[in-house]
């Protein structure tokens, strides 16, 4: 019979090498994630550091403390800040959309959209406002100048004809204009009284213009109940308008975002290792 004990003894050389074979692996395999922690952590102090800059900028063009202390309830000066809060909130925004994220960064990277979606949706809310205000400070202004003396049938046609046309302006920029919630109620009412007045405005037009005149004079009683409707209509008050669009709770979040977000910042910049 043949001897098979150096066939078992030949299979001994496979195992080894088997061994070193898994041993190399374990071993890439280890090198290979000890690598990506030191990667990744260098992706996290990346965005720290990105984040740390653009809160820089945006603290030199303005802070929320900074606005409240020089809000002095002008209306122009309000208008100056939210424009430089709606820029500098939507440039910050766009640089923080290029940036890539590492998942230990998540927290403050939803603090700082958070903080500037925040102050360019309340900026924009404010210019929106500013804007319904000149409307209605137009519309006033076109009102104001109703009534007088005036010369002549050709002077009265054309004044009120001026007058016609402004106030038909107003109605379209009163109808189009997204005002805030404070004032949806005051907005319906006003124009509704406003149509009625121009309505009177194009009567009177068309009685000077068939040389009834005294028909115009006859008109100064339905002018007294419109003018009596403007009065009785309730007007909110513009400081209540410009609290209700940011609440108290975002209000908070502008005021404190900004030295939560540093002490992360900080936090993070020290990470040397993260998966």
């Amino acid at each position: 019979m043949e001897n098979k004990k150096p066939e078992t003894a030949a299979k001994k050389p496979k195992q080894k090498n088997l061994f070193w074979i898994i041993l190399v692996i374990i071993l890439a395999i280890g090198a290979a994630i000890v690598g990506w922690g030191f990667y990744n952590g260098a992706r996290v102090r990346s965005y720290a550091k990105e984040v740390k800059s653009i809160m820089e900028d945006s603290n030199k063009a303005w802070t929320m403390q900074d606005m409240e202390n020089e809000n002095t309830g002008d209306l122009e000066n309000i208008r100056i800040q939210a424009e430089t809060i709606k820029a500098d909130s939507e440039e910050q925004l766009a640089k923080l959309d290029k940036l890539s994220v590492p998942r230990r960064t998540n927290d403050l990277n939803t603090k700082v959209l958070d903080y500037f979606n925040i102050a360019k949706n309340m900026s924009t809310e404010v210019l929106e406002f500013l804007d319904y205000a000149e409307i209605l400070e137009d519309t006033q202004e076109n009102l104001a100048s109703f009534g007088g003396t005036i010369t002549g049938v050709e002077s009265f046609i054309k004044s009120f004809e001026e007058l016609h046309e402004s106030l038909v302006k107003n109605i379209e920029n009163l109808e189009t204009a997204n005002p805030p919630a404070t004032f949806k109620e005051f907005n319906a009412e006003y124009l509704e009284v406003l149509k009625k007045f121009d309505a009177l405005i194009v009567k009177a037009i068309k009685y000077a213009k068939n040389n009834q005149m005294e028909k115009v004079e006859n008109l100064s009683s339905e002018s007294d109940e419109i003018i009596q409707e403007f009065n009785q209509i309730y007007i909110p008050n513009e400081s209540e308008a410009l609290e209700e669009i940011v609440s108290e709770e975002e209000k908070n979040k502008l005021l404190n975002y900004p030295e939560e977000i540093k002490k992360d910042v900080n936090d993070l910049i020290k990470i040397k290792f993260s998966f």
